[in-house]
């Protein structure tokens, strides 16, 4: 799905082969390499947990990566670590050719997600190459000027590096889990255990949301 985004990307751009034995070694010898990439994952999970986007399967390395996907989409596509999400609504959308704005609030959000909490917990982003192809690419195919797409990635940044800060707990709670093995129901649960559920939303005469602003931090 096109929320199927890359971990630790800094060496997506390698051949599959070479991104799995350079995974596989860097999590062996590089204790920080394996807590960075969960850090990513974590920030990706949280994200689209608040924003209403189902999270289905999450993977840490390229090996775990390669055993749950196999080669359907060739070695590279396979050994990539990331977390996937239920995306079907976009993938219409795109399908038709019509993307609402909260949809691409969404996407652009959960895309910078894993670069903002590697900023916020780690104070230093080293993953998240593709994730900015991916964003790039999107906001290419929808010809954006420059100017409208650096707006839109400004807004998300500054939204999601608020969630992410808001939530740092949370976020290092799903970072550590994910460490040791939780399934994904298990991360849906410890976080609605640890963040309260906004208040209804209200909408007035247009149907849009009048109660709140869009993805409002709740107290």
């Amino acid at each position: 799905g096109i929320f199927g985004l890359s971990a630790y990307d800094t060496l997506s751009n390698n051949a599959g082969g070479n991104l799995l034995i350079v995974d596989t070694i860097g999590r062996t010898i590089l204790p920080s390499y394996k807590r960075r990439v969960a850090v990513h994952e974590a920030g990706h999970f949280l994200v689209s947990y608040l924003m209403g986007v189902l999270p289905v399967e999450y993977t840490l390395s390229a090996l775990e990566s390669y055993q749950k996907r196999g080669n359907d989409k060739g070695l590279k596509s396979a050994v990539q670590a990331g977390t996937r999400f239920a995306d079907e609504v976009f993938k219409k959308e795109i399908a038709s050719g019509s993307i609402r704005a909260r949809s691409l609030d969404q996407f652009t959000c959960i895309s910078l997600a894993g670069i903002a909490s590697e900023l916020v917990l780690l104070e230093k982003a080293e993953g998240g190459r593709s994730d900015l192809v991916q964003l790039d690419a999107l906001l290419f195919a929808l010809r954006f000027s420059p100017q409208r797409a650096s707006f839109q990635v400004r807004w998300a940044v500054y939204n999601t590096v608020s969630l992410i800060r808001k939530h740092e707990k949370a976020v290092e709670e799903v970072a550590n889990a994910m460490e040791k093995g939780a399934s994904v129901q298990d991360l849906i649960e410890l976080l609605e255990e640890r963040i309260p559920p906004p208040p209804p939303e209200e909408y007035n005469e247009e149907g849009y949301v009048a109660n709140r602003a869009l993805y409002e931090q709740q107290p």
